[in-house]
């Protein structure tokens, strides 16, 4: 059962209410309450009698009112509309059936009964003691119920007095020990009954052992005679059991079978039989077994109320431990205690599960752009479209940064985890804030399946984050499924990871340099750097082994800083003797974008006594493609200091002729993949042809690489190219084997 607060319907439920004709202010659950008190009230009126003092006409344990009380605590005060004429029809019925109150007096009954449960229930709603989280709001709750019932109790003693003929003192007592008894120990079920999402099957089998336990022991209390001093022993026994039941189980199991405990004694006090036999039921035994009765379950109560407060103290700490504080949803922790602890009948029945290891792209220009109050909302907003793209399939976590990861159980395998990642591509996809910015994500998503990729939980991690880490180098947002052919590529990965850290930790990375020849005089009038590492085994690795590597794992910072300073100091070397010589060194997006880029490569020539205009940085066509990049702005600020700037491998991007009007560049290297099909391929010709003619119709130099024979040479020389550079003049080498020459084939074109 729901609190009040939960009792909101579903979608559908709301139409069905309208459909019925019901108070748009009044929802279907919360009429299910009210018919269920209706019907419960008129059940225990006949009950609750069996509890009444012949002697005195007074109940030990009046608890049919404590169900209204209930209700009215719970529920919205909205439902007063239709609860205090159910109340007032409730109790007309049960004085004039049960009661053979005349039509004369019904109506004081009525109105004491609903002034009662009003007063009390409202009280106990403003004084918030309607949920009875802690002890301290049962010690409100046990506060407020006397008081309350006090002026119910004044009508209650008329109505007494005048039905049966007694004083209204003695009604007035009657009607509010009865009533307060049965309100303390009854509304407390009624109050803190909630439902459990989860239930142990266990745990329920314990609980009705010790419940039956309980019961057993009181019939056996209250029903075999015994002796004053007997009773009181065996009586003593109730606290503990109600205790422990209110420990182990919290308040609301105790509150569901303390009345119970309670019925028993109060009909054998009643009716004189067990341990009452031979004793007058009056009011002088009435008040003591009274306060034993309430007394006994308050304690009960106050054991649960303090351990559900202990409980819940332990699962607030739980959930912050376990969850991520800026998204709610599961963190690292939490999501892998889901992952470890498999299906129920897995892997009985094989029950499938797929893990997708998912990570945001285009976050941290967010971050960078818009600050990050910008980024921490992008991520909530990204959480809540995982959740909505998985609904009930599954659960979902952030593992930390930028990086989410959803396990998805018991799909129909392949087909419904295709249909979740299209989900969620498709809503990571959507405008961060349409109409404002168009801010958008992308997402890369890692995929494993069990059983058919992993049978451990281990393993299942493990796999996708390998598959993860296969769609991050991907060019374009990608959904990668892990195989085993995936792991070797990865293992690769990560063997060349380590041989980065150490070639660069060891000082195994040089600058290797190829030759740049004029297409005027045939002389070598600068060099190419290139990277190369050369272990202590003597083995060398070319860019095309590690490059990739480099810039997905951001070392490619710390290498180009290396072949920056080596290519620097060999230049400085060839300053006395060849002052006009240049060096061309590539750059990455992610060096440029570095804070004080351009600072650290002024500083670094300064420091070698070399004229800026003498080195030459090369970017790819790619730096266009990072939005709201500061690239090209490092760019123009070292291009304003007399840094030169080229375009490498020109033509083979999307956004050629946009990156020759954005990018702050002198010279324009044109892509071997051209130059290496001229003589051959008309569709080349005339592509060089174009570049060249475009090149200078904006004031920018060319250079053509890949250049590896003579006819490429003359041809590229023929269309009024700046330069050459290809294996035609001369293969990468240490700086220690360079060797300046001249070309006469180049004078021989000019011819």
């Amino acid at each position: 059962m729901a609190e009040a607060s939960e009792l909101t319907p579903s979608v559908s439920g709301m139409r069905r209410q309208r459909d019925l004709g019901l108070s748009a202010a009044l929802q279907m659950p919360e009429l299910a309450w009210i018919l269920a008190g209706f019907c419960i009230y008129l059940a225990a009126v006949p009950l609750a009698r069996q509890t009444v003092f012949p002697e005195v006409s007074v109940a030990l344990f009046w608890f049919p009112t404590a169900i209204f009380v209930g209700l009215v605590a719970r529920l919205p005060i909205r439902c007063l509309a239709v609860l205090v004429p159910t109340i007032m029809l409730a109790e007309f019925i049960g004085t004039q059936v049960f009661e053979g109150v005349s039509l004369r007096t019904v109506w004081l009954w009525v109105l004491a009964t609903t002034v009662e449960v009003t007063i009390v229930g409202l009280m106990l709603k403003f004084a918030k003691a309607n949920r009875l989280l802690r002890p301290y709001d049962l010690l409100k709750f046990a506060i407020i119920v006397p008081l309350g019932v006090l002026v119910s109790a004044a009508i209650g003693g008329l109505a007494v007095s005048i039905t049966f003929g007694t004083d209204w003192i003695a009604g007035f007592r009657g009607w509010w020990l009865g009533d307060v008894s049965g309100i303390l120990i009854l509304a407390p079920f009624i109050l803190t009954i909630r439902p459990s999402k989860t239930v142990s099957i266990r745990r329920v089998l314990e609980y009705a052992a010790l419940s039956l336990f309980t019961l057993g022991v009181a019939l056996w209390i209250f029903s075999t005679p015994s002796s004053p001093a007997d009773f009181t022993l065996r009586a003593a026994l109730l606290v503990p059991m109600l205790g422990w039941i209110a420990m182990r189980f919290g308040v609301a199991a105790a509150a569901a079978i303390a009345p119970w405990v309670v019925l028993i004694a109060a009909i054998a006090a009643a009716n004189s039989s067990g341990p009452f036999a031979g004793t007058s039921p009056n009011a002088a035994l009435l008040v003591p077994t009274q306060a034993f009765l309430v007394l006994t379950c308050l304690t009960a109560y106050a054991a649960g109320t303090a351990a559900d407060a202990q409980r819940s103290a332990q699962q607030r700490l739980y959930q912050q431990a376990t969850h991520d504080e800026l998204t709610g949803l599961a963190n690292r922790r939490g999501m892998l205690e889901r992952i470890a602890e498999p299906p129920p009948v897995w892997p009985r029945r094989g029950v499938p599960r797929a893990l997708l290891f998912c990570d945001l792209r285009g976050f941290k220009q967010i971050n960078d752009t818009q600050g990050h109050s910008a980024g921490d909302a992008a991520l909530v907003e990204t959480a809540r479209r995982l959740r909505a793209a998985i609904g009930n399939q599954g659960s979902a976590a952030r593992f930390g940064g930028d990086e989410f990861v959803v396990l998805l159980e018991g799909p129909d395998y392949r087909g419904d985890v295709e249909q979740l990642a299209n989900r969620i591509v498709e809503e990571i996809g959507q405008p961060l804030d349409p109409g404002v910015l168009d801010l958008r994500l992308g997402i890369d998503i890692g995929i494993a399946l069990e059983p058919s990729n992993a049978r451990h939980s281990d393993d299942l991690v493990i796999q996708a984050d390998l598959a993860l880490l296969a769609a991050k180098a991907a060019d374009a947002p990608s959904t990668i499924y892990y195989t085993d052919v995936l792991e070797e590529r990865v293992r690769n990965r990560a063997e060349t990871e380590e041989l980065l850290r150490k070639a660069i930790e060891n000082g195994w990375v040089q600058a290797w340099l190829q030759p740049i020849v004029s297409t005027q005089t045939g002389e070598t009038i600068g060099a190419e750097a290139l990277a190369r590492i050369f272990t202590s085994d003597a083995e060398i690795h070319e860019p095309t082994d590690f490059i990739e590597v480099a810039e997905e794992t951001g070392l490619i910072i710390d290498l180009g800083a290396v072949v920056l300073r080596g290519s620097l100091d060999w230049l400085a070397e060839q300053s006395q003797t060849r002052p006009d010589i240049q060096v061309s060194v590539n750059l990455s997006v992610r060096e440029l974008c570095e804070a004080n880029f351009a600072d650290r490569v002024m500083a670094e020539l300064s420091r070698r006594g070399i004229e800026p205009s003498r080195l030459i940085l090369e970017v790819t066509e790619r730096i266009m493609l990072v939005p709201q990049s500061p690239a090209v702005d490092t760019l123009e600020s070292l291009k304003s200091r007399g840094v030169r700037i080229a375009i490498d491998d020109f033509g083979t991007g999307y956004s050629s002729l946009a990156a020759l009007r954005q990018v702050p560049a002198d010279i324009i290297k044109i892509d071997k993949s051209f130059v290496g099909g001229m003589g051959t391929s008309d569709f080349d010709d005339a592509i060089v042809a174009a570049i060249v003619h475009v090149a200078h119709d904006v004031g920018r130099s060319v250079v053509a690489e890949g250049v590896e024979t003579a006819d490429q040479a003359r041809a590229i020389a023929s269309l009024g190219a700046e330069a050459i550079q290809g294996f035609y003049y001369g293969h990468p080498a240490p700086a220690e084997l360079f060797e300046f020459t001249t070309h006469p084939d180049m004078l021989e074109s000019q011819d």
